[in-house]
């Protein structure tokens, strides 16, 4: 079963204050079920980023990622949501897995990125998407489709949550992402659905 690398990219802003703990919770859960429920290797890069820092975590094995608490997650400051989906995407380009999936999960827009723009960002998206990245994004408000497609995301690939719902968010992509990490390499037909296209029997539209 072929290696996957998944980035995760979690908005650290002084706006997701008001769910820190949601947040934290529903994180933990999420790699807890890619510990326990996937059959394959899964590395995990996360990049919690806010106008005051990047921080960058870099696992090669999944069951060595640690929890999240409200020491590692302190929400702050601004949204550099570009540069920070930058530094994820660097880091994928030099993994070694074959299959790859880059995660993006905010509440707002983008506001004070400093090295990288819009056009970059959606080119760079479009370009691995071609490559065979899944690439997904979480948003929490309205037009959270919108805001996807603005960086080549596409709304099957979106899901737009209201904010106390963050876990319910978590929830649908650890269920996702258990799915594509243990499908079958050469099953052609769950290669081309959507990754959200179904949970515990459950459309997601």
């Amino acid at each position: 079963m072929d290696w996957v690398d998944v980035a995760l990219v979690v908005d650290m802003s002084g706006s997701m204050g008001m769910i820190r703990d949601e947040t934290i919770r529903g994180f933990n859960r999420y790699i807890k079920s890619l510990k326990s429920e996937t059959r394959g290797n899964v590395s995990i890069t996360t990049v919690l980023f806010n106008g005051n820092q990047v921080t960058k975590s870099r696992y090669s094995d999944v069951k060595n990622v640690p929890d999240l608490d409200c020491r590692s997650y302190v929400p702050d400051g601004t949204t550099p949501l570009y540069d920070a989906i930058r530094s994820a995407i660097n880091t994928l380009d030099v993994s070694d897995g074959k299959k790859k999936i880059l995660v993006i999960l905010t509440d707002g827009y983008e506001n004070s990125s400093k090295e990288t723009t819009q056009s970059w960002v959606q080119d760079a998206i479009k370009n691995r998407q071609n490559s065979g990245w899944v690439v997904v994004y979480l948003g929490a408000g309205k037009d959270s489709w919108g805001q996807g497609m603005t960086i080549s995301v596409s709304a099957q690939d979106t899901i737009e949550f209201n904010k106390d719902d963050i876990g319910v968010a978590f929830a649908t992509l650890a269920c996702s992402t258990v799915n594509f990490v243990n499908s079958t390499d050469d099953n052609e037909k769950t290669s081309k659905l959507p990754f959200f296209h179904k949970i515990d029997g459950l459309t997601v539209d």
